[in-house]
């Protein structure tokens, strides 16, 4: 199974949102106003949205951007490392990642990246 690229540099991280995939609980509405509730599944995956890397350069744009032809986008499963917990999670991208082109100081080119991930 292919692992997110390791990157030259530490990107900054911003943007970092974290939740479960999905809801499984099933709600049946009876007559007397009550709720019966039970879980569909027992398993519950996480997602994490809008996490964005700022401040790369072109060598590791390229080497995020090969890697997400690689994995086929949302296709494939992937290893990646979540930087708030260092645990190692099976995942997905939900969508194609997003490139940014800003310049630093004005001439330094440097990238943002943005993407979505849900757990396998």
């Amino acid at each position: 199974m292919p692992t997110f690229p390791t990157l030259t540099i530490t990107p900054t991280i911003r943007g970092w949102k974290e939740s479960k995939a999905v809801d499984p609980t099933l709600r049946v509405q009876t007559e007397a106003g009550y709720a019966q509730t039970r879980a569909k599944f027992t398993r519950i995956t996480k997602k994490w949205g809008a996490i964005q890397y700022s401040g790369m350069f072109d060598s590791d744009k390229a080497l995020i951007s090969a890697f997400e032809e690689t994995v086929k986008v949302g296709s494939d499963s992937f290893t990646w490392t979540n930087s708030e917990d260092n645990a190692s999670y099976t995942v997905r991208f939900l969508a194609p990642i997003e490139y940014e082109l800003t310049y630093k100081n004005g001439n330094e080119k440097q990238w943002s990246v943005s993407f979505q991930l849900e757990e396998v």
